[in-house]
Formats: structure tokens, sequence, C-alpha cells
């Protein structure tokens, strides 16, 4: 019995930690609420050889916290040199904690903040005052964690918080010179009125080196915790869409929890506790919709763009999100299902799902990424689409590029949805000339309040499921639906009317593969406004050539007018009841 007596306390140090000390404790704790967060910084233990070993949690509570002995932290796994400011920079330990990191402001166009400092941003939930305290925590699992001290890394006095929308905070101004912006890009004193586009970057890449460079906390709905930071960069393109416009671009890139690289998330989220968590979905709603107020933007003109990875994101997000509709979206070689494939935090790599679900959702993650199958469904509106894609994309083998684009264009004209289509016989890098072509005629065509008309099955558009453009690289290129100019003149209770051109329908310089002086198209009608007759109304139609006939809606609500003959210049038609 006394071996016995003896051997247990053995057992127990063997396999329990025996800590001979403890981390090293910040200290300077000091918490400020604004914009519905509660902002804490303090002076991390940089100068200690073991900081980067050390994270850090936060403890929140009604009363001043002198032990946090039997609580559950706010947040975990909270970065060493946390009031890093994340950049276009390789995400790294090295370059988080490197002297001369940039560091973030917590104030709008503020002093940053002293390198070593540690940030922890709580999203508040209820009105009130709150006591908080922050705890080092050594990730090698040697030291046990910091003890608390009351007036050191424990608030003595509370923080009053108020409930009210996040807002991301403005770090560096375009027009300062420590932006890296061109003159020519300065954001202009008013912006009032302008269009934007709103553009995710493909795999491996960045958000833009130059504009307002823009960080943002998110809450608990768009991270792993809550105050995860993202960034972005807004800068002004006086011409290169059509009109003058403020470019938003943010950044997809994500801390893994351990801190020492990152992961893409395919612009939604990834896996992590055994669900796909949409945290950067949800990001993108708030910065999207926060960066139009901020600007004053024209809320009927806010565009998508997007190339690779970053047309999926629009392609899967953009259609569907309805934070800050688009008037349209432009994709460059979208992938448009990637067929269960999802990052993981869990796991630190790339893994394929067919059975996880989307959390807080009833669905999986492979159904609902399924795009080309979403958009057969004539009843969910979506904005018009316009992209190209390579008949020969294999840089993603498993997820069916040629195929998906097919069957997505497909489903577009079923729909009798508004798309443009671009395609040449080349690889992912090969689309760029048919997406140029394509968004040079459409980039000013669509405003999200008016009305337009939507064009299928015209005669001299190229057949994407036959052999059109099945030779070269990046030419020829094949289209559907180039070359449309309109103008609606009417769009009442009663009554729409709108004139139209075809640059195909020419008797003259084909500017594509495929021209006649003339051709045959169906005309649905578009984004009314007003102009939203009930099922089995009985719909009268004419055109300015001489053709009539009646139509009826379809069970959606469409209206279209089947086989309109047209000729050369431009064509009105008027449809009323």
């Amino acid at each position: 019995m006394s071996r016995l007596k003896l051997l247990i306390p053995l057992l127990l140090s063997t396999f329990m930690p025996a800590f001979s000390q403890s981390a090293p404790a910040v200290t300077n704790l000091s918490c400020t609420n604004k914009n519905g967060q509660t902002f804490c910084t303090y002076t991390e233990p940089s100068s200690d050889p073991n900081w980067t070993s050390y994270r850090f949690q936060l403890y929140g509570a009604s009363t001043p916290i002198a032990s946090v002995a039997g609580m559950v932290p706010l947040e975990t796994n909270i970065l060493d040199n946390g009031g890093y400011l994340n950049s276009t920079a390789a995400y790294t330990q090295v370059n988080r904690t490197a002297p001369g990191a940039r560091m973030s402001t917590i104030t709008t166009l503020g002093t940053p903040l002293p390198f070593g400092t540690g940030l922890a941003v709580y999203t508040t939930l209820t009105n009130g005052v709150e006591y908080y305290a922050v705890v080092t925590v050594d990730r090698r699992g040697i030291l046990a964690p910091s003890t608390v001290t009351l007036g050191v890394n424990s608030l003595t006095s509370p923080v009053t918080e108020t409930v009210a929308p996040i807002q991301p905070v403005l770090q560096i101004a375009s027009i300062d010179s420590a932006s890296g912006t061109p003159p020519v890009e300065h954001i202009p004193s008013n912006t009032t009125g302008l269009a934007g586009w709103f553009y995710l970057h493909g795999s491996g890449g960045n958000m833009p080196s130059t504009g307002d460079y823009w960080a943002f906390w998110g809450d608990s709905t768009m991270g792993i915790h809550d105050g995860v930071q993202q960034v972005g960069r807004v800068y002004y393109n006086k011409s290169g869409f059509g009109q003058p416009a403020l470019y938003m671009a943010p950044q997809d890139r994500a801390w893994y929890d351990i801190g020492t690289s990152s992961l893409e998330t395919y612009w939604n989220g990834f896996d992590y506790s055994g669900q796909v968590q949409q945290y950067t979905q949800h990001w993108l709603d708030a910065v999207l919709s926060y960066w139009v107020s901020y600007y004053g933007l024209d809320p009927n003109r806010i565009y998508g763009h997007g190339k690779s990875m970053g047309a999926m994101g629009q392609t899967y997000w953009g259609l569907r999100q309805s934070a800050q509709p688009f008037a349209a979206i432009f994709a460059e070689a979208p992938v448009w299902w990637i067929e269960g494939n999802v990052t993981s935090m869990t796991q630190h790599k790339t893994i394929k799902t067919k059975t996880e679900l989307i959390a807080a959702m009833n669905v999986t993650y492979y159904n609902n990424q399924n795009t080309p199958s979403m958009v057969t469904n004539c009843s969910f509106k979506t904005p018009p689409v316009i992209w190209s894609n390579g008949r020969n994309d294999i840089s993603f083998p498993n997820y069916s590029m040629w195929t998906n684009a097919v069957a997505a264009a497909n489903a577009m004209i079923a729909c009798h949805r508004p798309y443009a289509f671009g395609w040449t016989n080349g690889g992912h890098s090969d689309t760029n000339p048919a997406e140029q072509a394509l968004l040079t005629q459409y980039e000013t065509a669509y405003v999200l309040n008016v009305s337009y008309p939507v064009f299928t099955n015209f005669s001299l558009d190229s057949n994407f499921n036959g052999t059109d453009c099945d030779t070269g690289t990046t030419a020829p290129i094949c289209f559907n639906n180039y070359g449309w100019k309109w103008n609606v003149t009417s769009d009442t209770a009663h009554t729409w009317s709108g004139s139209f051109s075809n640059s195909q329908v020419t008797a003259g310089t084909c500017p594509t593969l495929k021209c006649s002086s003339t051709a045959t198209v169906d005309l649905s009608v578009g984004n009314a406004q007003q102009f939203l007759p009930a099922g089995g109304k009985t719909i009268s139609w004419s055109t300015s050539s001489g053709q009539s006939g009646t139509v009826t809606p379809d069970q959606y609500g469409i209206v279209t007018i089947p086989g309109i003959s047209l000729g050369t210049g431009s064509l009105t038609v008027s449809l009323s009841y």
C-alpha cells in the first residue's frame, strides 16, 4: 500500500504539467468604447526572448477582475504584436513582429499604436459597463498563464459601452504620401454620387497598394473570435470604367489560429469546428455597405468585379448578397463551382467535403456553392453577369471549369437572365481579351433602378454547346450577347418601350466571328421598376418595323417576346396592357 501511495504522486508528476513560473503579464491595459466596439490596448512583453511564443486572452466581467479562475475568456489566440496592421506583405509571424512593422490606429487617421502594443477588440452586445483583463498564455505549454494584477493587466475603472453599428477605421488617407497613392488616384473631396466598383482579387493576389487604407475589426460572425482584423483599399478611377468611380478592394487573407501563417478563404469562409463558417461573406457585406455609405456613392451604380478566385467570389457571394445589391457583375475566369473544396482552419490545409454543413444553415457547403445549379432556379433574381472562361482551363482540373461555365450559361438562357459570355480555346490566363471586350461595352449599361432589355437566343451568338472557338488560345474569341446598345424610354404600370441595336447586325465590317444584316432574338423585360403585369395578363407588343403580337408573363413574371427580327440600325419595341 505504501508503495502505491508513492507511485501515485510519481504518475501525476509525469502526466500533469508542472509550471515553475508564469508567463509575463501585459501592462498598461487601457480600454475605450466607440462605434459599438471596445478597443483594449496593452503593452506586450516584447523584450522577452519568448515573446513570439505568447498569445493573449481577453476576459470581461461586470466587476473588477482580480482572478480569472473559473472564467471563460471572451477571446483566445489573440496574436503577439496584436496592434499590427495587416498589409500586402506575407502573413508571417516574422513580418508581424519585425521592428518597424506598420501598426494600426484605432481612431480615424490617428497615431499608430507603438510597436509591441497588443490590441483586443470586442463588440458590444448590451448597453452598460464592463471591466476587462488580459492574460498572457504560453502556446508552448512551458509557462503558466500570467497572473492578474488590478491596475496592470486588469481594469480598475469600467468601460461604458453602447451598442452601435461597427465601422471600419481609416488608417491612412490616399492624399497622405505614406499611402503610396499617385495624385490621379487620390480620393476627391466630394465623392457623392460616384459609381463604385467592388473588386475581389484572385488567388495569391492582394488588395491594391494605393488609395485610402482601411482596417476593420469584425464581430464574432466574421472571424474565429470577435475582433479579427481585415483590411482593404479604396482609390479614385476617373475613366477606367467608362465613368468616374471609386474602386474598392478588400483583401482575402486570414491568420491561422496559431498565428504563424495564413489561409485564403475563397472569398467565403473556412472549415472550423466541424462546419463551414462563412466569415468572409459576412464581413464583405459589412465593408461594402459601409464604404458605399461613407463615400456617398450612388447605390444604383455599384458593380462587382473579380478574376479567378475573385470572380468565384462574385459569382458565389456577389450573386447572393443583399447588403448592397450590384447593378451588374463582371467576372474573368470564374470558378463557378469548386465542388466542396474549402480551406480548413482546423486542419491548416484545403480539404474536400460533400457532407459538411454551413454554420446556421441546414445545407451542405457542397450543394450551396453550386452556383450553376442555383441559377437554374428562375425565381431567384440575379444581377446581370458578364463573364469569360477558357475552353481548356484545366488549371483547376477538379473544378470542371468549362463544364460549369456552360451549365451557367444554359441556365441564364433558360431563365431569361441578363448575361454576356465570352470565351476562347485557351486556359485560365487566356480570358482577359474576351472579358475586356465585354467590359468595355457594358461597364455603364446597367443601373440598379432602371429597367433594361434582356437578350437570349440571339441568332448571331456563337455556340458554346458546340465547337465554336475550339482552336487557338487567346484568339479567336467567341461571344454570347456581344454588341448590344439600348435606351429604355418608358417603364410605367401599363407600358414599357425601348430601342436597341446590335453591332453584329451589319452589312459592314464585322466586329466578331458572326455577323449578318438580319438576325433574330428573344427579348425580355428586365429589372422592370413599374411594368409588372400579373400572371395571365395579355400583353400587346409591336415594333417600329411593323412586327406585332401578344404574350403573357411566365410563372416568374417575366415578359418575353420570342424571335423578334432585327435589321441594321435601331429597332423600337413597345409593350402595353
